[in-house]
């Protein structure tokens, strides 16, 4: 190399010390960014080729997690570690408290299993690993807090001989307080759940994301809180996890528009930038992997009304199904008129049952073709309505639901054209109020059978439940013996009492337990963790970001700025920071109208008044604004914004 010319990774150790990244965490992930930025041979550069004074600078879970792994990689390579003297890491990403990590070199392929034992009455936890390497990372899973955690774990060839065996101890310290004593069961018995499954809790007002077992032990739990709507369980093995902090406003509650997808080892996989955000539900289609997730159309003036699928591979929007193209218009007369809060995907039909939970409709959707197949719900509020033909006719009595949560397939008869499907019925009609409202004091658990040849519906059940006003879910576990109604939001409810999820025996109604929640939450999942999921994961050049946010326009020129006037003190007070490529201004909801970044040759602005907030409720809500950075041309910008009313300058630079 010549004399004087500096490496990229000469360059890369100078921007980051320069930028003072935040490295938060454990003492692991310093280890593994201490390693990165001194003796990585990476392309990659964590500050993106950014500098500012703006003094936070913070990398996603996505960026953390590639720092990490590439540190274990190397880890692996020095072979340092053995079956016998493994590296034993808990939380290594720093997100999982409950979840710990195993690394070690064998001198051929093998296949590792492990027992964490049981205590507090639970049955042990037994996860076998199929892949056979000889460089292990074994994700321990489902590990007691505050506990001293014994774990027996075997070592076998390909022919599944033991060849060794070994008993590791890991001690956890105490969750965050807000997870701690979670669940209350009414009986001294076993909630009926296999001995490996977990209640995976999720959402909230205090966006918690924790997991019990069957004697309601704290299994799983991750530091920090994701946006209300919580996580979303894909068939892949991995999770949905929305950010909480950064969102788009709207005509209500901002949506989130930076999502992850991660393992129950707290390792962030792709980060998904989403421009019209994300909301209530997400799921996988099982034949394809794409991504499903709930989102707004935003430029008709609505929200909360469209189903956007998305590539897991690259993060394009391949496809957008907005309400407002399947039904008529009689009820599209708010921006929230539809509010879609759950759907489940039929593979092979490329059809989709949704919830829409503000015109108490179900509905099968035919994503193809965009049409209605069917509708469910009292066939008087479509009476009139170009969708009048298309409601099921009732077959017997039907007890009718207002304002429903958490759709679910639980039979799907194909050769008699029969779907039986589960739901909660919340059972509230405050937001479209009705005749035929019943002034029912109970949600309800509701069960229905659908004749899709003869177009009817018959109830099968419903069991009441405490009135749970908004979010919760229903469940009916796979050998149809037990039904789980899971009141997220108690009307009525105590401190340290706030949700209730009640346990039915499904032949005979009866209420077989009943579980207390301190905390409530959006919905309640039953999960069995594919350790596997984990595993074969094969770390890329550098962080899979995909995606885009709105992005920033360039102008001719930039409105006049001052440094004073009546909102000075305010502007001083927001929280500015980078985060990757994002600058990201905390203020709060529609406070910030504008900003622009600007110099001699470029102009730039962001404009955030395409919508304004149209409830009292979300108003007062902070969260981070965010402007990308990544299409700007390279120089040194100034920055201002529109609060309220006035432009202002800020101290604050840019340099790309």
């Amino acid at each position: 190399m010549a004399s004087g010319k500096k490496s990229l990774r000469q360059i890369i150790r100078k921007k980051i010390r320069k930028n003072k990244i935040e490295v938060k965490g454990n003492r692991f992930y310093k280890k593994a960014y201490d390693y990165y930025i001194n003796h990585s041979d990476a392309d990659f550069n964590p500050t993106f080729n950014i500098e500012s004074n703006i003094e936070q600078r913070v990398n996603s879970y996505t960026v953390r997690s590639y720092i990490i792994d590439t540190y274990i990689e190397h880890i692996l390579d020095e072979g340092g570690f053995t079956f016998d003297n493994p590296l034993l890491e808990l939380d290594p990403y720093n997100a999982a408290p409950l979840s710990a990590l195993m690394v070690f070199n064998t001198m051929k392929d093998c296949l590792v299993s492990y027992t964490v034992k049981g205590q507090q009455g639970a049955a042990d936890y037994k996860r076998e690993l199929n892949l056979a390497t000889t460089r292990h990372k074994v994700p321990l899973i489902g590990l007691y807090d505050a506990s001293l955690n014994v774990i027996d774990v075997t070592l076998k060839d390909t022919k599944g001989q033991l060849l060794a065996e070994k008993t590791i101890e890991i001690k956890t310290s105490a969750v965050d307080e807000v997870l701690k004593n979670v669940l209350t069961r009414e009986k001294d018995e076993k909630i009926r759940i296999a001995d490996d499954e977990f209640f995976l809790i999720t959402g909230g007002f205090g966006g918690t994301t924790c997991a019990f077992d069957n004697c309601g032990n704290l299994r799983f739990a991750l530091s920090k809180a994701p946006h209300p709507y919580g996580v979303s369980p894909m068939h892949n093995g991995h999770f949905l996890y929305v950010e909480k902090e950064m969102r788009r406003p709207n005509y209500g509650n901002a949506h989130s528009v930076i999502t992850y997808e991660m393992d129950y080892l707290g390792r962030a996989y792709k980060t998904f930038k989403m421009a019209k955000g994300t909301h209530h539900w997400a799921t996988t289609e099982e034949d394809s992997g794409k991504l499903l997730l709930d989102t707004s159309s935003y430029d008709d003036g609505h929200l909360e009304n469209m189903i956007s699928e998305l590539d897991p591979e690259n993060g394009k929007i391949l496809r957008n199904f907005s309400m407002n193209d399947f039904f008529d218009d009689t009820y599209v007369n708010w921006h929230d008129w539809a509010h879609i809060n759950s759907f489940h995907y039929i593979p092979g039909d490329d059809d989709i049952i949704v919830s829409c939970r503000n015109i108490h409709t179900i509905a099968r959707l035919d994503l193809k073709n965009k049409k209605i197949k069917w509708i469910f719900t009292n066939p008087l509020f479509y009476k009139g309505t170009a969708q009048e033909g298309d409601v099921l006719k009732s077959e017997g009595e039907i007890d009718w639901f207002f304002q429903q949560h958490g759709v679910r397939i639980i039979k799907n008869d194909k050769e008699n054209h029969k779907l039986q499907l589960v739901f909660f019925d919340n059972h509230t009609a405050n937001r479209r109020p009705v005749e035929w409202f019943d002034k029912g004091t109970n949600s309800n658990l509701m069960v229905v059978e659908i004749d899709e040849e003869r177009k009817t519906v018959k109830q099968l059940k419903r069991f009441p439940a405490q009135l749970s006003i908004t979010r919760s879910n229903a469940l009916v576990t796979d050998d149809y013996k037990t039904g789980f109604a899971m009141c997220g939001n108690l009307a009525d409810h105590v401190p340290g009492k706030r949700a209730k999820i009640y346990e039915f025996d499904y032949e005979t109604g009866e209420q077989t337990n009943l579980i207390t929640c301190k905390r409530d939450f959006f919905c309640t999942q039953i999960i069995n963790i594919n350790v596997d999921s984990c595993l074969g994961f094969k770390l890329p050049k550098e962080p899979r970001i995909y995606g885009d946010l709105v992005q920033v326009e360039e102008k001719e020129r930039v409105p006049r700025l001052v440094r004073m006037g009546e909102e000075a003190e305010s502007i001083n007070k927001l929280k500015f920071r980078i985060f990757d490529d994002i600058l990201q201004i905390r203020c709060k909801d529609h406070r910030v109208k504008k900003v622009v970044l600007f110099n001699k040759e470029h102009k730039y602005m962001l404009d955030f008044t395409d919508t304004k907030q149209e409830s009292n409720i979300f108003k007062k809500q902070s969260y981070y604004i965010c402007i990308p950075l990544d299409r700007l041309a390279p120089g040194k910008y100034k920055l201002g914004l529109k609060f309220k009313k006035d432009w202002y300058k800020t101290v604050y630079y840019i340099e790309k």
